[in-house]
């Protein structure tokens, strides 16, 4: 690995053969030598040891980035890390005697990790190829269910659903045949989502993603082939943020508007950060019971439906945050709202700012 800051010659970064790169972003690189794991910042000091591991196997294919997060397996651990070596830890230790099938372009990785919880597509001699949920507490993973039971494969592969902890998993019998599921790694909350191949056929679902209100997936009724189908997203209670449209800009790049954390019921702290307006200017965030498009001086507003404002004064920094508590009752699953921030710009040819829209459907 060379590193330049494009002016001065490549220089040599690491001490070590290079096998492949792990993971780039947050202005680091992840990559793995045969002596474990190295991050650099494209400098020799910015160069850095975060895990050592003689002998064992890091594949890209068996690692999630999340959130800034690379969650990785090595050997028969499981380690985050944020690319810095204090924040490189082993957060637990894979279920006894289990293998982990490497993925290429077959199947997703057998990581899955939704906002709160890990979750790994894994075989034992006991129980075949199932699901599992890391016990943070114990640093063990848990059997979340037995789909096929006893030895017999059960899981074919799961993806996560949507911003919240659902995970969308497909897996069956030879009695319901390979299928969409729908689990939060709980008994009780976990469910087939649709038999679309009735009987003991397999659909072999597939997700695509989420679009509007609906969950996009590819499978096979046994009658028209390997085609699109569509479940609601309610029915899966899922929590999901969608980006809609285009911001506009004002003196310089339009502002840009985040989600903090996901829409998941009961999250008091769920909300939204705008960045990038002017410097003590007032703010506000529209939202609306529905997406819309009217164009105002070449800028998409991205609100329909019933709106209401709120409004505050940015930082110095230019940013500024808004609050929306999710409320905990069963009620609110599937309630689904159009943000889009604004940002006073006297500079901007219609007076002001906006960001690009985002759906937000609050669920699990």
């Amino acid at each position: 690995v060379y590193g330049s800051d494009g002016v001065a010659p490549p220089q040599s970064l690491m001490p070590v053969s290079v096998n492949r790169v792990l993971h780039q972003g947050n202005g680091l690189g992840l990559v793995v030598a045969p002596g474990g794991l190295w991050a650099t910042d494209g400098t020799a000091a910015g160069t850095v040891s975060l895990l050592v591991s003689p002998g064992q196997q890091i594949w890209p294919a068996n690692s999630v980035v999340r959130n800034g997060t690379v969650y990785l397996l090595v050997g028969s651990d499981l380690y985050a890390s944020d690319g810095t070596p204090a924040g490189t830890q082993r957060l637990g230790v894979l279920p006894a005697l289990a293998s982990v099938e490497t993925s290429f372009n077959s199947r997703p990785s057998p990581l899955v990790v939704t906002d709160r919880e890990i979750f790994l597509v894994a075989s034992t001699p006991a129980t075949g190829r199932e699901l599992w949920q890391l016990d943070r507490a114990l640093g063990q993973f848990t059997l979340v269910r037995d789909f096929a039971p006893g030895r017999f494969d059960g899981v074919d592969q799961a993806v996560p659903l949507g911003a919240g902890d659902l995970v969308l998993v497909a897996a069956g019998d030879e009695t319901v045949g390979n299928e969409p599921y729908v689990t939060d790694g709980t008994s009780a909350g976990t469910f087939l989502l649709a038999d679309i191949h009735p009987g003991s056929g397999n659909s072999n679902p597939q997700l695509l993603g989420i679009a509007g209100a609906r969950i996009l997936l590819l499978a096979d009724d046994g009658v028209h082939g390997r085609e699109l189908w569509s479940v609601p997203v309610p029915v899966a209670g899922a929590a999901a943020l969608q980006s809609v449209g285009f911001g506009c800009a004002g003196r310089g790049a339009a502002p840009i508007l985040t989600a903090r954390g996901a829409p998941r019921l009961g999250n008091a702290t769920f909300g939204f950060t705008l960045a990038g307006a002017p410097s003590v200017v007032p703010v506000a965030l529209g939202v609306a019971t529905a997406p819309g498009l009217t164009l105002l001086a070449g800028c998409e507003l991205r609100l329909g439906g019933s709106q209401a404002l709120t409004a505050t004064t940015s930082t110095f920094a230019g940013s500024a945050s808004f609050g929306l508590p999710v409320p905990s009752g069963s009620w609110a699953q599937g309630v689904q709202l159009a943000v889009q921030g604004f940002a006073l710009d006297a500079l901007a040819p219609r007076g002001f700012s906006a960001t690009d829209g985002i759906w937000c459907t609050f669920g699990r």
